[in-house]
């Protein structure tokens, strides 16, 4: 038998000598360690400090979730991650679904408005109803879009040239009258030239009425149309616009030579280069070659763009030709066709300079008769303020 009397002070305690009677269960009890059934009796009280081993909450674990992120399930104990914003936690906050819209700005169901979203749209189209929630589109074009943004009933009169007052006033003729005179045009010419209706008027040249300026067989024979009286001045708080369609029936040669004009001048009832104040398209090939000219000029100093576009000499093109004065007189657009083919801001004629409208053509070499047609023109004068 073994002597388990020891020198010390537990010499006479079983529980930590190494009496072997005394089990490792009550050894490690009385140093307050539980095992077996007091280890889960001690976790069914709470008192543990460890979680049971779990799958779930291994793969939970194992995720590593940081600042604005959730996990999601991709599977039985297998998580993801995904990012939740400020506003995605809101949504999660709301109650229901107005609340949702609401946090969103966004618009509820509506049958009006899925309709409208069902239309194609595309540039320059209105939607307008056809029924109950129902709609289709028109054609909304820029000019269109002008007559709606007019504020009063003479805007709308400006815009489309139309209802003569103290403030717009519009000559419009279409040359069904033979007789310029008639029409409200002075005339001149000299050396055989004259006018007269255009009697080979076809389907192809489009021409309802048009009037023929002819220069005659003289060598400087010419004639010209033109307002009675040099009443227009530029920088006269008043816009002019003047534009006609025209035709020139042969274009010049080496040894026939002629000059086609249209605009203001302060002396259509002359002969060109004449002048000394004007703003007009003029054909001159002799100088210029075989190309429309834009020519502005006071006091006989010229300005001119001579463009890429040639006039055609047959009896069925027509060409727009257009000249825009704003009211100010500080600057003078040249258009053909509607494009804008020339500007001019020096040696424009002053508030001091009086000009008339018109048209003129005039031979300056050889004897074969040139003629210069016009089917319609438009002049506009629009002033900034009713008088």
């Amino acid at each position: 038998m073994p002597d388990y009397s020891k020198a010390g002070e537990n010499r006479d305690n079983p529980l930590v000598s190494g009496d072997p009677r005394v089990s490792l269960r009550q050894k490690l009890k009385s140093k307050g360690v539980a095992i077996d059934d007091e280890v889960k009796s001690a976790i069914a009280s709470g008192d543990a400090t460890k979680q049971p081993l779990d799958a779930t909450l291994t793969a939970i674990a194992s995720a590593g979730i940081s600042a604005n992120e959730l996990l999601y399930g991709t599977g039985s104990d297998t998580f993801a991650k995904a990012p939740v914003t400020s506003i995605g936690r809101d949504i999660l906050a709301d109650a229901n679904a107005g609340d949702v819209r609401t946090t969103i700005s966004a618009q509820a169901l509506d049958a009006t408005l899925t309709a409208l979203a069902g239309l194609a749209t595309g540039a320059d189209k209105v939607p307008y109803s056809t029924g109950t929630d129902a709609f289709s589109q028109a054609t909304l074009t820029s000019f269109a879009r002008t007559l709606i943004a007019a504020t009063t009933a003479e805007a709308v009169r400006q815009i489309i040239d139309v209802g003569n007052s103290e403030q717009h006033h519009v000559w419009f003729e279409d040359y069904l009258v033979p007789d310029v005179e008639a029409l409200g045009w002075d005339r001149n010419g000299s050396g055989g030239g004259f006018a007269t209706s255009w009697e080979t008027i076809n389907d192809t040249s489009n021409a309802t009425g048009a009037v023929e300026l002819r220069t005659g067989t003289g060598t400087s024979g010419r004639y010209a149309i033109f307002s009675w009286n040099n009443s227009l001045v530029f920088n006269n708080e008043t816009a002019y616009t003047f534009e006609s369609r025209i035709n020139l029936q042969a274009l010049s040669t080496s040894g026939e030579e002629y000059n086609a004009t249209f605009g203001f001048s302060n002396k259509f009832n002359r002969g060109a280069g004449t002048e000394d104040d004007y703003a007009y398209w003029i054909y001159r090939r002799s100088v210029d070659g075989d190309y429309w000219v834009a020519a502005t000029a006071r006091n006989g100093t010229e300005t001119k763009t001579v463009t890429t576009t040639a006039p055609v000499g047959d009896d069925t093109t027509f060409v727009v030709l257009k000249i825009v004065v704003p009211a100010d007189g500080a600057s003078i657009a040249y258009y053909i066709d509607g494009v804008q083919k020339a500007s001019h801001e020096s040696n424009i004629p002053t508030n001091t300079d009086r000009m008339g409208i018109g048209f003129r053509i005039d031979k300056t070499a050889g004897t074969t008769e040139r003629e210069l047609r016009i089917d319609w023109h438009r002049f506009t004068s629009t002033r900034t303020a009713a008088r």
